[in-house]
């Protein structure tokens, strides 16, 4: 597996990624390589960016059901800490904003102005999530577990 990826603690011990290296995934919490990895390329000028994990069935499974139980465990959270933990993502989203847009960039090929857009946008997003509190704090808890899966892969179709 793929494990070369810089992982460097900041002063919590929380593991930070550095993207200017291979990637990992992050699956039940706990980042990994997978058995074999794929190129990541800027599609504005085809330079390499990284090595990507290539998730196997078993690692996708796997995600699947750490994600069932993550979803089951936040349900049960109350409302007031679910909202203390989406305000402290976007504290996080503002604070890394120039590195999070220098990533779409390379990543995505956006220019400058809509990687801003986006990440100004998912800090405004979550800000007004925090304050629709009149839905109701079991609304999560009533949504049926979703019984199928979707397998999906990548194909390069041009070079």
């Amino acid at each position: 597996m793929v494990v070369d990826a810089a992982v460097v603690s900041d002063r919590r011990g929380s593991p930070e990624i550095d993207f200017h290296r291979d990637y990992l995934m992050t699956i039940g919490g706990q980042l990994c390589g997978a058995p074999t990895t794929f190129g990541s390329f800027n599609p504005a000028d085809r330079t390499h960016i990284a090595r990507v994990p290539d998730a196997s069935r078993e690692q996708l499974d796997h995600a699947i059901d750490a994600a069932r139980t993550a979803f089951l465990d936040w349900s049960r959270t109350p409302l007031a800490d679910r909202q203390a933990a989406v305000s402290r993502i976007g504290d996080l989203i503002e604070q890394h904003a120039e590195e999070f847009m220098a990533l779409l960039t390379r990543e995505q090929g956006k220019p400058r102005a809509d990687a801003e857009f986006e990440i100004f946008g998912s800090h405004s997003r979550q800000s007004i999530s925090i304050r629709a509190t009149n839905i109701g704090d079991d609304l999560m808890t009533k949504n049926p577990h979703v019984t199928s899966r979707t397998w999906m892969t990548r194909t390069e179709v041009s070079a």
